[in-house]
């Protein structure tokens, strides 16, 4: 009964933590595009000083929401938005407006890139299954294994 109590928590756990991964991304995403077209504004106001403080305080947030993210999420479209946004401001300090709104573009769309590729299972069920979501769902099944290791109807299936 101990091990069913268990698994049951583990999977709770599990359960909760695909659902805080699903609401820290959105959230965050959400935050960063907002914040960057912000810096846009600022830089079409000629407000430069304050776009390029604007940006490295993004920036370095971002490398702490990084240094989270690597935990469940493929480091490479991580590292794309960190280089994007370190573009961007490279950019801003040599006024050149025009490399400024390639880059971001190109990081409003890495941000929304990285939202669709993770958030696939929870918008449709097109079986697009993110890194992270099938990592959980296996360990969930391998502690469901183990628990239930004594169950032959339910060990079959596994």
């Amino acid at each position: 009964m101990k091990r069913l109590i268990a698994s049951i928590s583990l999977l709770v756990l599990a359960v909760v933590f695909c659902v805080w991964e699903h609401f820290t991304l959105k959230t965050t995403t959400e935050y960063f595009s907002s914040e960057i077209y912000q810096i846009k504004e600022l830089y079409n106001d000629n407000e430069i000083d304050a776009a390029i403080e604007k940006n490295n305080y993004l920036v370095e947030s971002w490398k702490d929401k990084h240094a989270i993210f690597s935990t469940f999420i493929d480091h490479e479209p991580l590292k794309e938005i960190e280089t994007s946004l370190e573009a961007m401001k490279v950019n801003l300090e040599n006024d050149e407006f025009g490399d400024f709104s390639v880059e971001l573009q190109k990081t409003i769309s890495r941000l929304e890139d990285l939202n669709s590729t993770e958030m696939a299972f929870f918008k449709s069920s097109s079986g697009n299954f993110s890194f992270s979501m099938i990592f959980s769902f296996l360990a969930i099944l391998h502690v469901l294994q183990w628990t239930f290791l004594n169950f032959p109807p339910f060990s079959v299936f596994l």
